[in-house]
C-alpha cells in the first residue's frame, strides 16, 4: 500500500509543479506579447507619421521653370492662395503627428512651417504674384526639403528602435 501512496503523492507533487511552472511561463509569454504588441503599434503610428512627410517630400519636388525668366519655383506657387495652402496638407498632419518623429525631424518641419508662414503673408489669389513669390523662395524651400530628405532616410534606418 505504501508503494502506491508513494507514487500517488508523487504524482500530485508532479502535477502542482507543472501547474505552477505552466502558470509562470503562462504570464511570462502574454507579458512579452503585451510588449510586442504595444511596439507594433508605436512603429504604426511612427509609419504613419513619416509617410506624411514622404508625401510633402514629394510635393516640394515638382519643379517648374518660368518660361518668360526662365526662374524656377515649385509647382504647388502655379495657383491661388487655396491651391498652395492644400500643398501643405501633409506637412500640418506631420507636425500634427510630431510625437512619432525624432527631434532633428521636428525641428527641421518647423523650419519648414516657418517659410511657409512668412510665405502665407505674401501670397494671393494672382498667380502671376504667387509664381514670383515662388521663385524668391525656391532656394530655402529646396534646402529644407532635401535636410528633411535626409532626416527620413537617417530615421527610416531606426524606424525600430523603440525606447520605452
Amino acid at each position: 500500500m505504501e508503494p502506491l501512496w508513494t507514487i500517488l503523492s508523487s504524482a500530485v507533487v508532479a502535477a502542482i509543479v507543472s501547474s505552477i511552472a505552466s502558470y509562470i511561463i503562462n504570464i511570462l509569454t502574454h507579458k512579452r506579447e503585451y510588449k510586442d504588441d504595444y511596439y507594433k503599434m508605436v512603429i504604426a503610428k511612427r509609419i504613419d507619421a513619416y509617410q506624411y512627410i514622404e508625401k510633402q517630400i514629394a510635393v516640394l519636388k515638382f519643379v517648374v521653370v518660368d518660361d518668360k525668366d526662365g526662374g524656377k519655383y515649385h509647382q504647388l506657387f502655379d495657383g491661388d492662395e487655396a491651391h498652395i495652402i492644400e500643398y501643405q496638407t501633409n506637412l500640418r498632419l506631420a507636425i500634427a503627428n510630431s510625437i512619432w518623429l525624432s527631434d532633428d525631424m521636428v525641428d527641421a518641419l518647423n523650419k519648414l512651417q516657418s517659410h511657409f508662414l512668412i510665405i502665407g503673408y505674401k501670397i494671393s489669389d494672382n498667380i502671376d504674384n504667387n509664381t514670383t513669390i515662388g521663385k524668391e523662395w525656391y532656394q530655402p524651400l529646396v534646402s529644407s526639403r532635401n535636410e528633411i530628405e535626409e532626416l527620413l532616410k537617417k530615421d527610416l534606418l531606426s524606424l525600430h528602435d523603440v525606447e520605452v
